[in-house]
């Protein structure tokens, strides 16, 4: 099945909410093709500039962002998908980097 993600599905990685699971269970059935809208990578990087602005992150979290998105920028989007997934298992402890990402996907 080809599965087309935006940035509010990609957010459902990053905040545990209804459909969390879904996303996730999309993402790592090996018959799905994934695709991400390419626009998503634009309004993530927007809503963290816009986040920092507002002083809702520091320079910090903003250049964490920054190099996620400089080291996945060439990645296909089924590859930048199971990055994001892989970094946040690797994180789960880490609840500052969590708290950070949930700022950057508050509406």
């Amino acid at each position: 099945m080809n599965c087309f993600f935006d940035t509010s599905a990609l957010a459902k990685l990053f905040q545990k909410e209804e459909g969390s699971d879904f996303v996730e269970k999309l993402i790592n059935a090996p018959e799905n093709d994934i695709w991400i809208l390419d626009l998503t990578r634009i309004e993530l990087l927007s809503s963290a500039y816009r986040r920092y602005r507002q002083k809702d992150i520091s320079e910090k979290e903003l250049e964490i962002i920054w190099k996620l998105r400089q080291q996945t920028q060439d990645m296909s989007d089924y590859e930048l998908m199971k990055t994001f997934l892989k970094q946040l298992k690797n994180t789960k402890d880490n609840e500052e980097l969590l708290q950070m990402l949930d700022k950057v996907f508050k509406n």
